[in-house]
């Protein structure tokens, strides 16, 4: 009897395993349909870096089927990096001028399935707030991060505000 209900609750397992495994679906991500652009045109300054999102439909949909490309204007726009998929893509504004920056569905019509955007890259502006007429001083627009004022002649002493005791 014992050997029979170890046989039986063996069998019932393994059945329970197998039949168990098919009852939990497997989705794939969704291959988006179409991509749209919030916007359809975007004003950017010489140098600075911006950044494109594009939408997705269905709004869940796999984001590596996104490609990106510059359909007109390389000269004055540039891709960051080399990754040119997914919904999030970064630029560099490089030189005055108009592009053409189209974002689609890899494997589909690019027309159909994609948008564009048109970049108007202008010159950078200049600024001389910081000259003064009695001292000369040299400015260095560092990114975004901070701007470098040094006048000229003087050096910087990191340790003089610092008080050892």
């Amino acid at each position: 009897m014992m050997k029979k209900t170890k046989q039986f609750v063996t069998t019932f397992l393994i059945a329970a395993t197998i039949v168990g495994t098919g009852a939990i679906p497997a989705y794939a991500d969704a291959i988006p349909n179409k991509v749209s652009l919030p916007q359809s045109q975007r004003s950017v300054a010489q140098g600075k870096k911006f950044e494109l999102k594009a939408r997705t439909t269905p709004y869940d949909a796999e984001d590596d089927y996104i490609c990106w490309e510059i359909v007109s204007g390389e000269d004055y726009v540039m891709f960051e990096d080399y990754d040119q998929t997914g919904d999030d893509m970064d630029f560099i504004a490089v030189k005055p001028g108009t592009a053409t920056i189209r974002c689609y569905v890899y494997g589909k019509n690019k027309t159909t399935s994609g948008d564009t955007i048109t970049i108007t890259v202008t010159k950078a502006k200049s600024n001389d707030s910081l000259k003064r007429e009695d001292a000369p001083v040299k400015y260095e627009d560092v990114w975004d991060d901070f701007d470098l004022e040094v006048k000229a002649g003087r050096s910087i002493d990191f340790f003089s505000p610092l008080l050892f005791v």
